[in-house]
């Protein structure tokens, strides 16, 4: 659903699921270096994650991991 882009902003991904019935949205590994270097980009980044997160756990999903790139693992409850 979200992925770090080319230009390392937040971009659209790809609507399938990385697995187990997750919902994955990537953030960049350095997002702490972001907030110091560019915090305009820490603010795209804080209301992309926003948007594509809070819909999903509107609709019971609860955070249920993080993959090593960085990526927020969101499962409905009852999965």
């Amino acid at each position: 659903m979200l992925t770090v882009g080319s230009d390392g902003l937040p971009a659209a991904g790809p609507a399938t699921s990385p697995g187990d019935g997750a919902v994955g949205i990537q953030v960049p590994r350095d997002i702490e270096g972001i907030r110091r270097r560019s915090p305009d980009a820490a603010a795209t980044w804080r209301s992309a994650v926003r948007n594509h997160m809070s819909p999903l756990m509107a609709e019971d999903h609860w955070i249920t991991g993080m993959r090593r790139d960085g990526t927020y693992l969101l499962t409905r409850r009852g999965r």
